[in-house]
């Protein structure tokens, strides 16, 4: 509309509720058994799909390949992850000649496929191997990706 109205938020609502215990209940198909916060947070992350790609349209990966050209300005590493517990982050470290370039943290939801991603800069002078690696928040390697940046005089 025109004229939005402002969203009123009562504070009072919101910590009272925050100050109650909260308690997850998630049923097995093989039992009734109820599981606890610290039984979910123990689950953990499932790396389904990894690539890099030139770019994200409607969160789906557009042009995705393991050769670049130095030209390519941007280029984005797109995940799926399942996560059946509680909200977890993850984070995605790109190197470049195994140098770290720049870490990309994030949470994700709990969800079947969550798609995500995170975007590097490419210079043209950083030709070479490149790879990032998909890590949760125990530091444990989920998974990893390589890719090479190629100059245009080369590739052709």
């Amino acid at each position: 509309s025109k004229n939005p109205k402002p969203i009123i938020i009562d504070t009072n609502v919101i910590n009272n509720i925050s100050s109650k215990p909260l308690k997850n209940i998630i049923k097995d198909d093989n039992s009734n058994n109820e599981k606890s916060n610290d039984e979910l947070k123990k689950k953990k992350l499932k790396l389904n799909e990894i690539m890099i790609c030139r770019d994200i349209y409607k969160r789906n990966p557009v042009k995705p390949g393991n050769d670049f050209i130095n030209t390519v300005d941007t280029l984005f590493c797109y995940t799926k992850i399942s996560n059946s517990g509680l909200k977890k982050q993850v984070k995605h470290v790109w190197f470049y000649e195994n140098k770290e370039m720049t870490t990309v943290r994030y949470n994700i939801k709990p969800s079947f496929n969550y798609r995500s991603w995170s975007r590097k800069k490419i210079m043209k002078n950083q030709i070479g191997k490149w790879r990032v690696d998909v890590i949760d928040g125990n530091d444990e390697v989920l998974g990893s990706i390589s890719f090479n940046v190629n100059s245009i005089n080369s590739a052709f």
